[in-house]
């Protein structure tokens, strides 16, 4: 039996699932455990070793390499730190919470809307502009 063909307008071998940041929440999850997994193989760990590093269990971290599992922002913290992404896991992590895709920003109104960092409700956050002459 033949292997099924990739629809169009997607690269070969990835199947129906759209680009990173495109996609639905569950797609963006996915792409995260993907990123973690390839980040930990990159070091030479294996899931047993990286699992009680970072204070979860081996099948908590299966799950988020899967993403079928929502560890809390501490989980990805601690991956970021051991596995030194210089934040990249917790930008991910923190764009999915917000409902933001890859690149963009917060809309121009003084008001966003975040993810509390405890439960993950949307929260709103008043945005203030950097004084004229400051670093934003």
């Amino acid at each position: 039996m033949r292997p099924a063909a990739d629809p169009p307008g997607r690269a070969p071998g990835l199947g129906a699932e759209p680009a990173e940041g495109t996609g639905t929440v569950a797609q963006m999850r996915r792409a995260l455990g993907r990123q973690l997994a390839a980040m930990r193989n990159r070091t030479g760990l294996s899931q047993w070793e990286l699992a009680p590093l970072t204070g979860y269990s081996r099948s908590t971290l299966s799950d988020a390499e899967l993403g079928r599992h929502r560890p809390r922002r501490e989980f990805w913290l601690r991956c970021d730190e051991l596995l030194r992404a210089d934040g990249r896991l917790v930008a991910s992590y923190d764009r999915i919470e917000a409902g933001q895709p890859a690149g963009r920003e917060p809309a121009g109104s003084p008001a966003a809307t975040q993810a509390c960092p405890h439960c993950r409700r949307p929260i709103a956050v008043l945005v203030v502009p950097a004084a004229p002459g400051q670093p934003s």
